[in-house]
């Protein structure tokens, strides 16, 4: 093509290129985009008459007149006639196509208003960044008294759900029913969501049979918070550097912070309610067990370390409380939440240890006065099965359910949420964005900060996270709510009712995972 640029028309003409190499010439021209024009040559041949007049004189010896000829030289001479046929060709450009424009229906399973507005101005946000491609109908946070699984799935089931929602038990109930969304392949050229960029302890809740089906963007991970002063007023040393590590070490700390005024409980070492069916994975985890060993589609809730962990649980009943839970929750509320009735205990320096989520961050000071000076923060003791610290999380799930109008776009919108959205989402609830690629310097405790100081603001956050990357495997079953019921059921009848610890766990186990193989066959 090089060649050809050189040799426009006005060349052509002007270098007197004919026949054969001509018609090449003009042929690379067409071939180079100049198809408007197009050239004839035509050949003509004029025989012109030149008078030429040779004198040829010859000298001889001879004086002699020697007749001059006249010799007329006919010159041949061909002309080039070019003739230039223009064809002017009208070229009617289209009208651009109107940009595609999707509208996103984005639920989320209920919230508090601040909550659900906070949605509606990162909504209105992504929709500016991408040019108004993206627009959302108005959020949808929750559905009244009905139950917003049933809800969800009977609008996959009917071909209308929303395109994108967050959800509140594990996506792995919907994976296995053929009800989600795949993301695994939409991750790896994802602009945040890459599987590396995860927590590994988050992943098994968003996974079965090997692939992903939905993301964990912000969760609250656990912890026990306790009171530095009524550590240092029962000679517990309150340093978090030796906050207790082990099973044994726990209990004795519990019963060195636990009083009695006669038969009524004034001030409690641990509040045990604050260890439910909902983060006992965490404790068992912490004593080298499982509740459900997912890779073989199996519950373990009856394993050896789950009895023992749960016998070690009625050892503190009975040595610290008097063999009387019941008492003790009806003395008052001994956690982070409470009303004016029963206000909390924790906040009110009655409650020496709870377990709690990050999200206790926020509610700690927005349910009652804090009247507490120095508090901090410690990890779930190991048990004589763990082999080290182990945490876990109540996560905000983000799924896109099966029919939705534009999967890819309702994942983009996730990666956005994920990462663009979680400083507005942290500052609003205090969750922790689970991404690794979200700024840790973006993240606060913001009011912990106005209570306490910015240096142990950022040291609660650091801790949280911490607690994060232990997170141990949890939420990963196909029937993880029935299973939850269950354990919760067996929690209830173990630490309330006295009922044999052995028992009750193999009760639970044996409905788990009849319920399990029922769905899965």
């Amino acid at each position: 093509m090089g060649i050809a640029k050189s040799l426009t028309r006005r060349n052509i003409i002007r270098s007197g290129l004919v026949g054969g190499a001509g018609l090449a010439a003009v042929a690379a021209l067409a071939g180079c985009g100049e198809a408007q024009v197009i050239t004839e040559t035509k050949i003509q041949e004029v025989i012109k008459e030149v008078p030429v007049e040779k004198v040829v004189t010859q000298i001889v010896e001879k004086e002699m007149a020697v007749e001059v000829e006249k010799i007329v030289e006919v010159e041949k001479i061909v002309e080039v006639e070019k003739v230039v046929t223009k064809i002017v060709e009208k070229v009617v450009t289209a009208a651009p196509a109107a940009p595609k424009v999707v509208t996103l229906d984005f639920w989320t399973p209920g919230g508090s208003a601040k909550y659900c507005e906070m949605f509606e101005v990162t909504m209105a946000e992504y929709s500016a960044v991408r040019g108004g491609a993206i627009k959302f109908d108005s959020i949808s946070c929750g559905v009244g008294d009905e139950s917003f699984r049933e809800v969800l799935l009977a609008r996959i089931a009917a071909g209308n759900p929303p395109d994108v929602t967050i959800y509140w038990d594990s996506p792995v109930t919907l994976a296995a029913r053929g009800a989600v969304e795949r993301m695994d392949e939409w991750m790896k050229t994802s602009r945040n969501s890459q599987a590396e960029n995860w927590p590994e302890g988050l992943m098994p809740s968003v996974t079965w049979e090997g692939k992903i089906y939905g993301l964990a963007v912000a969760a609250g991970t656990y912890a026990v918070m306790y009171n530095q002063d009524l550590f240092d007023a029962a000679g517990v040393d309150s340093d978090p550097e030796a906050f207790p590590a082990t099973f044994d070490a726990f209990k004795e700390a519990i019963l060195k912070l636990t009083k009695y005024e006669g038969d009524k409980p004034v001030q409690l070492g641990f509040n045990l309610g604050s260890i439910s069916q909902y983060d006992l994975a965490i404790w068992s985890a912490s004593n080298g067990s499982q509740l459900f060993d997912a890779p073989n589609t199996k519950y373990t809730i009856d394993a050896n370390e789950n009895v023992y962990l749960m016998e070690w649980l009625v050892g503190i009943i009975n040595d610290a409380f008097e063999g009387d839970l019941t008492a003790v929750n009806e003395a008052r509320n001994w956690g982070t939440y409470g009303d004016d009735a029963k206000p909390p205990g924790f906040q009110n320096g009655a409650t020496a240890m709870t377990y709690a989520g990050a999200w206790v961050l926020g509610d700690m000071y927005n349910v009652a006065d804090v009247n507490i000076d120095r508090w901090s923060l410690g990890a779930a003791p190991v048990g004589p099965s763990g082999s080290g610290h182990k945490s876990g999380f109540w996560p905000n799930w983000l799924i896109v359910p099966k029919g939705s109008k534009d999967p890819e776009e309702a994942m983009n919108w996730i990666d956005y949420l994920g990462m663009e959205g979680m400083p507005r989402w942290n500052a609003t609830v205090p969750d922790l964005p689970t991404n690794r690629l979200v700024p840790r310097e973006l993240i606060k405790a913001a009011q912990v900060q106005e209570y306490k100081g910015r240096v142990f603001g950022e040291w609660v956050i650091d801790f949280f996270y911490e607690m994060l990357e232990l997170a141990t495997a949890m939420w990963d079953s196909p029937v993880q709510g029935f299973a939850t019921d269950q354990i919760g059921r067996a929690l209830e009848r173990i630490t309330i009712g006295g009922e044999d610890v052995a028992l009750e766990l193999a009760q639970a186990q044996g409905a788990s995972q009849e319920q399990l193989e029922k769905l899965l066959n």
